[in-house]
């Protein structure tokens, strides 16, 4: 797998027109034990991330006793379902713009295993068992928590049972930090070119607006997408930020006396 890496670093020029920018969804490096992947060749500057299972809580990947460590990539992965699922959900080209320099540079977007995993889990879940159950979904700092939690919101509002019906309407992400509470935001509405259908809560008078109304409080149609689906134009999504929360929370509560 490294020499793989060391080849996509070396002999392979990202001026050569398959090796060009957006014109691959993604580079995966591959040997008998490890994967890697990259969405940008940049020569020596080729950023390979893991693409891995992991193992007793920390890299790599477990022992395979029907064969190679690695053929999830191919029997899971690459199947025609799932590399379809993958095109039409997940892998996106988004633009960031720089607020200091104003700059404006794109980043071409490929799950990572445990992303994957994490959002097709629950999708089923829900699917299967119906709304109302409780998850816990642990992520690692530099992990894409960000990206793992735009992918299910706009995945789950568009989940249908058998009927046909909707099993969600609208999602509601609550933050906890200023910065992951922008990022998130950010990261959800690149996923939609459909007006008004992301409201922002600031307060809670905006989140009950948000939710009264069906979200539409902003008249500005969304920035920074390259990717839509016809879906989302029935739906909701709703950010808070923490304030909206904290100014409503009782200075002191009461604990019960000790039986």
């Amino acid at each position: 797998m490294d020499d793989a890496v060391y080849q996509y670093q070396h002999a392979r020029s990202p001026k050569e027109l398959l090796f060009q920018f957006t014109r691959c969804m993604v580079h995966f490096a591959v040997d008998d034990a490890q994967v890697k992947f990259c969405t940008r060749l940049q020569g020596k500057e080729s950023w390979f991330l893991p693409f891995n299972k992991g193992y007793k809580d920390g890299a790599g990947n477990p022992p395979n006793p029907d064969g190679l460590m690695t053929n999830y990539l191919w029997k899971q992965i690459l199947t025609k379902d799932m590399l379809s699922r993958i095109i039409e959900n997940y892998a996106t080209l988004v633009e960031e713009k720089d607020e200091e320099t104003g700059k404006t540079r794109y980043k071409q977007i490929f799950p990572r295993y445990h992303q994957l995993t994490a959002v097709e889990s629950l999708l089923a879940d829900v699917k299967k068992n119906g709304v109302g159950n409780r998850y816990l979904i642990q992520h690692s700092a530099g992990s894409g928590k960000s990206n793992s939690i735009a992918w299910l919101a706009h995945q789950l509002t568009g989940l249908e049972d058998a009927q046909g019906n909707l099993l969600v309407h609208s999602v509601i992400v609550v933050t906890d930090r200023v910065v992951l509470d922008k990022q998130i935001r950010d990261t959800i509405r690149q996923f939609a070119q459909t007006r008004n259908i992301i409201a922002w809560a600031e307060h809670s008078g905006d989140l009950r607006k948000a939710i009264r109304t069906g979200g539409a409080l902003s008249s500005r149609p969304l920035k920074n997408s390259r990717m839509s689906s016809p879906r989302l134009a029935r739906i909701t999504r709703i950010g808070i930020s923490p304030s909206s929360l904290t100014k409503h929370i009782p200075a002191k509560t009461e604990r019960p006396r000790a039986q």
